[in-house]
């Protein structure tokens, strides 16, 4: 959970700066690296999310299941009345 949280503040925090200080890396090296970098820490992180997603998976599936229980049920009351 903490590697999604720091995940989502780098992504806020890039996504601050403005279009004119991105387009100014014109040197083909420091774009090279970047690519690099980028394509390197995600293919680290790609196994890291999906982990996390599979740990996850029963707790989401049950809170959705709950919630369309609650949803269907309130539908089913609107049309024939309380069952209680």
């Amino acid at each position: 959970m903490r590697v999604l949280c720091a995940l989502m503040i780098i992504g806020m925090m890039t996504s601050c700066t403005s279009d004119v200080q991105r387009a100014n890396i014109t040197d083909p090296d420091i774009k090279y690296r970047g690519d690099t970098m980028f394509s390197h820490r995600r293919t680290l992180l790609r196994g890291e999310l999906d982990s996390l997603c599979i740990a996850s998976r029963d707790s989401l599936v049950e809170a959705y299941r709950d919630s369309l229980v609650v949803v269907r049920m309130a539908e089913i009351e609107k049309i024939i009345g309380p069952i209680r």
